[in-house]
């Protein structure tokens, strides 16, 4: 639901079933106090997860699942067009049918968790669903636990990306970014995972863990089809809104690489796990995004890959 009181507040309400069943109950408020440019975002979520840990998973002996139950406040305020900094204050409660020590931050079973964090973002992209010009720049810390129930670690994140026009037709861009946990006991559920939301081409259902996580990409953009009208009008009974569209289709070239790392396990370029390829994107706007990208890794396997959305 949006515009609810005439400020273009988003209430919005997400449920998801089956093995790992959400519920996620979402508000923005962009206007809190409008002359300040200051807005307020508030999210109510409950998860059911399949733990990802293959290191819990090796300490207990087998699959299980956890359950989470988290609410949180974020206050942001704008700076200019291109500015932006957020003040965030969460609660978690993690439930896990045991106790192992690692598998959960606390001395028992649940962890019960307050979380204070601050980012800061300068995003200059000229179309954030398929930028071609700008730089987009994340850096956020979060405070976990502050020492209650035991529970003192940190989380930091960094993401850089920049987008530019070679010439009036090829497009490049090229990402960094980097997840790092520190302080005392990181529990199994927290650590930085590759092959979940953040992948490598090459190594796409690769599933790698560690306190700190990498990854690097950069990718070519060439269009095949810049800009056609589609319509399919012909058909009966379908509203006319929903029969026509602009497509767009560009080729593409990429490189990915990344690694995790363990607490006290230095970088090594050895450690990278590097895939490349080609693939195209299917843009039906406005930008409604389908990948289809063929990859292969430094050992020559190659693998589909079927996405929706930009790859960064």
């Amino acid at each position: 639901m949006r515009n609810l009181g005439g400020l273009n507040e988003t209430l919005r309400a997400h449920a998801g079933f089956g093995y790992d069943p959400i519920l996620l109950l979402h508000y923005d408020y962009p206007y809190l106090f409008e002359h300040d440019k200051i807005d307020l975002t508030a999210d109510l979520s409950y998860q059911n997860a399949k733990n990802k840990s293959v290191t819990a998973i090796n300490l207990y002996g087998n699959d299980f699942k956890q359950k989470y139950y988290s609410a949180s406040i974020d206050i942001g305020k704008r700076f200019g067009l291109f500015n932006k900094a957020d003040l965030f204050i969460g609660y978690d409660y993690i439930e896990t049918p045991f106790y192992i020590k690692g598998i959960s931050a606390s001395s028992g079973r649940i962890d019960r968790t307050i979380s204070v964090g601050a980012s800061y973002t300068h995003d200059t992209r000229d179309l954030v669903q398929f930028p071609s010009n700008g730089i987009y720049a994340n850096a956020s810390i979060m405070l976990k636990g502050m020492g209650f129930d035991g529970i003192n670690y940190r989380i930091a994140n960094i993401d850089f990306r920049e987008y530019r026009m070679l010439s009036s037709e090829l497009r490049a861009k090229w990402r960094f970014a980097g997840r790092f946990t520190f302080g005392g006991l990181v529990p199994y559920y927290n650590y930085s995972f590759l092959g979940y939301q953040e992948r490598i081409r090459g190594y796409f259902t690769k599933e790698m863990e560690g306190n700190d996580s990498y990854i690097g990409s950069v990718e070519l953009n060439y269009p095949l089809i810049k800009d056609m009208n589609f319509n399919l009008e012909f058909l009966p009974v379908i509203p006319r809104e929903f029969l026509s569209y602009r497509i767009a289709l560009y080729i593409e070239l990429f490189c990915d690489t990344g690694t995790t790392l363990f607490r006290g396990q230095n970088f090594s370029v050895d450690e990278l796990h590097t895939g490349y390829g080609t693939g195209l994107t299917f843009l039906i706007l406005p930008y409604n995004i389908l990948r289809i990208e063929y990859a292969f890794n430094e050992y020559k396997k190659a693998e589909w890959i079927l996405a929706l959305g930009i790859s960064f």
